[in-house]
């Protein structure tokens, strides 16, 4: 494999040495690719090099894109996590918006799922040696997943259930001001977006085969550690015909936490809208979302203006405003244990019962099979 196999980090500079550590290369001092050697610094493990380039000026943006475009070297991923006044770049394939603290997760991931499908391709050429080799490469990046971080609580978590990119935003910075209204100076409330735990790409879609990266850093399960590192949860509604693909998931993940039919804004989930909401909003929601969903019945959304004057959520957020750190450290032993319980179920065989199930169902399919192949980045 050729050393000009390469993934950059844009606005590296905002990342904190937590972040950078969390990542599971050895620093070295090795001189990087002569057309970034003024811009980055390299992380360099066997062939593949990440490149940390600190800012986005033009110049560097251009030898991106001509590098990219001329093939002289092979990008398996551009992760962008400071926002561009030059969209120089993003139009390109395998070019990601990316919240910084996702960055080792995407880093990680990325590279586990391109030297899966390279093992693949090795054993579609019956080259059965360097298959074994790269798949044993990609599961070793695999279980790296998740093993040095400490994921990030919020106060607040907003989920889009209907609505638009731009309603989402414009909630989550009215949502901001009403709470350092209400906190004043003594508080610095943290809300969120799905997008600080979700990579943005990923948003769009929810499948199992295709997220088995993401389950696997958050312990298993995305939705209910998200959940755990959340104080209070917000849906966002909107007027889209369609629901966020993550929002039902999340929904039918509560009937899994003790929060399950709860009321209030600590114990429960909350359904608010900053826009005005169409009647057929209302009238067709449990033909439109679905009956199973129990959260439904409490789907009728809060306006904003009269969450901010309620008496019942000022003092559920004041309340937990000094309690973060705390609450996230709680969170955070709860991922970790629910990564352990999930090891532990499937190591429960002997290594004896697992030599007779596979010889009664025939031999197991390497994992990176279970990936839909229509996701190769080619």
């Amino acid at each position: 494999m050729s050393c000009s196999i390469i993934l950059a980090v844009i606005g590296s500079q905002n990342l904190d040495n937590q972040t950078l550590n969390s990542i599971p290369f050895p620093s070295t001092n090795l001189p990087t690719p002569a057309d970034f050697s003024n811009y980055c610094t390299q992380i360099l493990n066997g062939s593949l090099i990440v490149v940390f380039i600190p800012d986005s000026n033009e110049q560097i943006l251009l030898s991106i894109r001509q590098a990219i475009e001329e093939k002289k070297r092979q990008f398996i991923g551009v992760f962008i996590c400071i926002p561009l006044e030059n969209p120089i770049i993003q139009d390109l394939v395998k070019v990601y918006n990316v919240s910084k603290t996702l960055i080792p997760y995407k880093i990680i991931s990325t590279i586990s799922e391109f030297l899966g499908f390279e093992s693949i391709k090795q054993f579609d050429a019956a080259r059965q040696e360097n298959g074994f080799a790269l798949e044993k490469q990609s599961n070793d990046f695999f279980r790296k997943l998740g093993t040095n971080h400490k994921s990030e609580p919020c106060h607040i978590l907003l989920i889009s259930l209907n609505a638009t990119a731009r309603g989402l935003h414009r909630a989550k910075q009215r949502l901001r001001n009403i709470c350092s209204d209400l906190g004043g100076s003594e508080f610095n409330f943290v809300v969120h977006t799905l997008d600080e735990y979700i990579p943005r790409d990923e948003l769009n879609y929810y499948d199992p085969h295709r997220n088995i990266y993401l389950n696997k850093y958050y312990g298993g399960d995305a939705c209910l550690s998200i959940i755990d590192l959340s104080m209070m949860i917000f849906f966002v509604v909107g007027n889209l015909d369609t629901l966020n693909p993550w929002s039902e998931e999340f929904l039918c993940s509560f009937n899994n936490t003790t929060r399950y039919g709860r009321d209030g804004y600590l114990n429960g989930i909350t359904f608010i809208a900053d826009e005005f909401v169409r009647n057929e909003y209302l009238q067709d929601l449990f033909p439109r979302f679905g009956t199973q969903m129990w959260a439904v019945r409490q789907a009728i959304p809060k306006m904003l203006d009269d969450i901010k004057s309620d008496i019942h959520f000022q003092n559920d957020l004041l309340s937990i405003g000094h309690y973060l750190e705390h609450y996230g450290q709680i969170a955070n032993i709860k991922i970790k244990k629910r990564a352990s319980d999930a090891y532990k179920d499937t190591t429960a065989f002997s290594s004896n019962d697992q030599l007779i199930q596979q010889a009664s169902s025939g031999p197991a399919d390497r994992y990176i099979t279970n990936i839909d192949r229509t996701i190769n980045p080619q």
